[in-house]
C-alpha cells in the first residue's frame, strides 16, 4: 500500500500483485486494509468495468494504490491488454467529435488484484495465452495458504473469521492517515533518489542468492517489484507509520519472492 509514492522515485514501472485464493479466506479484508493507507472502504475498486473508465480509475489513483477486486468480473478476453495498459500507465489516444485529440491519461500506480483463479485462468476462458510480460505486470500469488487462510497471526482472535471481522471493522473507521503522513516524511528525505535506489540493489543481491533462479531479466523485474514493496515496508516503519520491527518487510517481501 506504500510503494505507489516510489515508483516515480525508482523510475519503476506500475504493476503489482494478485492475490490468488478461494473465497471467504481473507483476500478482500487484505486488499481493505491496503486501501485504507489511501481512503475509505470505498476506495477498493472492483475489476468489473470497461478499460476507458480503469483508465479513469488509475489517473485517479496515480501514486497511490489501485485496489481491483473479483477479477472473474471483467471480461477475459480485454484483461490482458488492461494490465498492460495499467502497468505502462497511459491510456488509449482518442479523438473528440470536432476531430481533435484528447488528452491521454497517464499515471505511475501499484496494482493490488484479487480473485479465486489466476490471470493465466481467467485469460484461458477466451482462449488466450497469457504473455510472460503480462505474469510480470501483475504477480500472482496464492493467498489462502497461510496458517489462517490469507493470516499468519490473528492477534488474539479465536479463528481467521473473527480476525477479518475485527480488521474490516477497523478500516470502517481508521482510514486514510497514513498514506499522505508517508508521502509527507517521503518528501523529508534529501537525497533520496540514491538511498532508496541503493535499498532496492542490495535487497536484490542479496535476495538473488538465496534462491535457485537463473538471473535474467525476467527474474530481476519480478524481484524489483518486491524490492520496492519491501522498501516501503520498511520506511513505513521508519516513520512510525507501522508496529513492525525494523526488517520485517524485508524479510517477508523476500520470502514471498522465493514462493
Amino acid at each position: 500500500a506504500f510503494s505507489g509514492p516510489l515508483l516515480a522515485v525508482l523510475g519503476s514501472e506500475g504493476g503489482g500483485f494478485h492475490l490468488r485464493g478461494a473465497s471467504s479466506r481473507g483476500k478482500s479484508t487484505l486488499q481493505k486494509l491496503a486501501a485504507s493507507v489511501w481512503g475509505a472502504p470505498a476506495f477498493k475498486q472492483s475489476w468489473r468495468s470497461t478499460d476507458n473508465a480503469i483508465e479513469s480509475v488509475a489517473a485517479t489513483c496515480n501514486d497511490t494504490l489501485l485496489v481491483l477486486d473479483e477479477l472473474h468480473e471483467v471480461e477475459p478476453r480485454d484483461v490482458g491488454n488492461i494490465v498492460y495498459m495499467l502497468a505502462n500507465g497511459s491510456g488509449k489516444i482518442r479523438s473528440r467529435a470536432d476531430g481533435n485529440m484528447q488528452g491521454v491519461k497517464r499515471w505511475t500506480v501499484q496494482v493490488l488484484s484479487s480473485g479465486e483463479i489466476s490471470l493465466e485462468e481467467h485469460m484461458a476462458r477466451a482462449n488466450q495465452k497469457i504473455m510472460a510480460g503480462q505474469n510480470i505486470r501483475l504477480i500472482d500469488m496464492a493467498a489462502d495458504d497461510r496458517l489462517h487462510g490469507a493470516f499468519d497471526v490473528l492477534h488474539g482472535e479465536p479463528g481467521g473469521d473473527a480476525f477479518a471481522k475485527r480488521m474490516n471493522q477497523a478500516v470502517k473507521m481508521n482510514y486514510g492517515l497514513a498514506g499522505p503522513e508517508f508521502v509527507e516524511s517521503l518528501i523529508g528525505i534529501t537525497d533520496k533518489t540514491q538511498s532508496l535506489q541503493s535499498f532496492s540493489d542490495k535487497f536484490c543481491a542479496r535476495s538473488m542468492t538465496d534462491v535457485d533462479a537463473p538471473a535474467d531479466g525476467q527474474v530481476q523485474r519480478v524481484l524489483r517489484r518486491f524490492a520496492t514493496v519491501a522498501l516501503a515496508g520498511e520506511m513505513a516503519t521508519k516513520f512510525g507509520l507501522t508496529d513492525w520491527r525494523k526488517g520485517e518487510a524485508s524479510t517477508t517481501a523476500r520470502e514471498l519472492f522465493m514462493k
